[in-house]
């Protein structure tokens, strides 16, 4: 999420942090349209196929696995003051404070 605000020059680049979170073509369903500190959209929702894997766009550390609101995420942390989450997942694959490479499976 961040990573493509990063590449399209929207938001500063976290350490290691580019690339796409899945296998897919880049859909965007919603855009990033932030309003003031606590009202708007903060993230861009891309569209992916059910079942599809998703990956961390930088090495880093989980610091959230679970259910927000009733919906599945994780929130990786790869330094530098940004912290991609990737939400509504069918399923999370790692533990609170595992290590993640770029490209391997969380959800």
């Amino acid at each position: 999420m961040l990573a493509l605000l990063a590449i399209l020059g929207l938001f500063p680049a976290a350490p290691g942090c580019y690339g796409l979170a899945f296998d897919d073509q880049l859909v965007v369903i919603r855009p990033f349209a932030p309003i003031d500190r606590y009202r708007g959209h903060w993230g861009v929702d891309i569209a992916a196929a059910s079942g599809s894997d998703v990956h961390p766009v930088g090495t880093g550390t989980v610091t959230f696995a679970g259910a927000v609101a009733g919906r599945l995420s994780v929130t990786v942390d790869p330094g530098g003051g940004l912290r991609p989450s990737y939400s509504y997942l069918a399923e999370v694959d790692v533990p609170v404070g595992a290590r993640v490479a770029r490209r391997s499976g969380i959800g």
